[in-house]
């Protein structure tokens, strides 16, 4: 049988096939294109709702440093950061809504006996309704008025003032070993303050801890004080941990050493007040952890007190919060009553994203 040679048919055949394969690719990009694009959209929405987020919690921070501001020398509370978002417990401006954390509608909390205020709100930014970002924001507004208590003044040529009221504790030595103790009112130690090795040793003290005598700290110590702190000889921190807390001021020693880096930690809420030489030598600055919330006054050639800036690191933020859970932790005294109020905000605030 002859082969059938009639091939009429076959480019027309072979124009369709190609068209319906062009057009099939085709389709794919050009869905690719469309998702693409889509993505690309919700992308930015989001980006533009983080956006928005973020200009809610600068509108804040802005109406919470005025009101700061023109409220420094009054007493301050919690009831007027959150009177800040309205009746309605939040502020509407654009396409973000800035309202507290809290779900009772209260953005603040009183810290430090009244001293510090931790203020947290949450911003939300919207893009056409269902593109949503959430930003979360934690201020810090600090009293740093001048405390009624203080050891001295600026300009005062006085010794740190030995604690006399009745409540007061004094003994020549006190030698700690695996073990807490506690005084409701202020302590004096004279000759010797011996915190021998082994597990951790707390001593925590109401009110005032005023030691003359030598202070010897083998590890593992956490110190606290609810009032002022002095120590008038020079000392060597611990081998290990140790932690000393001071809710108000503290007058510190010409030589404090062996400071390691997250070994030792210091944090004074009040001022500190610095003989006229001092060495508290470390191998690298960033090892000596010595926070100060207060101001820093240091002893001049005419035995008055200056105030100079900070050589040591700030208290704030994170720090506060590492001081309150000390194994010593104590509040405040009672007796710490600041005179004239000077709140200002700290720099520091904590951005949280969601």
């Amino acid at each position: 049988m002859d082969r059938i040679r009639n091939e009429k048919g076959y480019a027309l055949l072979l124009v369709m096939l190609l068209v319906v394969l062009f057009t099939l690719m085709g389709m794919g990009l050009l869905t690719m294109n469309m998702n693409a694009a889509k993505q690309f959209n919700t992308k930015e929405e989001q980006v533009q709702a983080r956006h928005q987020a973020e200009m809610g919690i600068l509108h804040y921070g802005a109406v919470l440093e005025e009101k700061i501001k023109n409220s420094s020398a009054t007493a301050m509370k919690c009831s007027d950061i959150d009177a800040l978002l309205g009746t309605t417990k939040k502020i509407t401006a654009g396409n973000y809504i800035v309202e507290p954390v809290n779900a009772l509608g209260s953005s603040c909390k009183e810290m430090e006996n009244s001293k510090l205020l931790e203020i947290t709100i949450k911003s939300k930014g919207i893009i056409n309704e269902d593109t949503i970002k959430e930003v979360k924001a934690t201020f810090y507004a600090a009293n740093q008025g001048v405390s009624t208590s203080a050891p001295i003044a600026s300009g005062s040529a006085d010794s740190p003032t030995m604690p006399t009221s009745p409540d007061t504790v004094t003994l020549s030595e006190l030698t700690m070993k695996k073990e807490i103790k506690r005084y409701t009112g202020n302590l004096i130690i004279n000759t010797k303050l011996d915190i021998e090795g082994g597990s951790s040793d707390s001593l925590i003290v109401g009110k005032d801890l005023y030691i003359t005598g030598n202070i010897v700290i083998q590890n593992h110590a956490c110190i606290a004080a609810g009032g002022n702190f002095v120590a008038l000889k020079s000392f060597n921190w611990g081998h290990s941990k140790t932690s000393l807390l001071v809710r108000n001021d503290a007058y510190l020693p010409s030589t404090i050493g062996n400071w390691q880096k997250n070994q030792v930690n210091a944090y004074v809420f009040g001022d500190l007040y610095l003989p006229r030489t001092y060495n508290y030598d470390v191998k690298k600055q960033d090892d000596r952890n010595l926070y100060i919330a207060g101001k820093v006054y240091q002893l001049d050639s005419q035995n008055k007190y200056n105030e100079i800036k900070n050589p040591f690191k700030a208290l704030k933020g994170q720090q506060v919060t590492d001081a309150s859970k000390l194994s010593c932790g104590v509040t405040a005294s009672k007796e710490d009553i600041l005179g004239v109020p000077k709140w200002i905000l700290q720099d520091e605030k904590i951005i949280n994203y969601q």
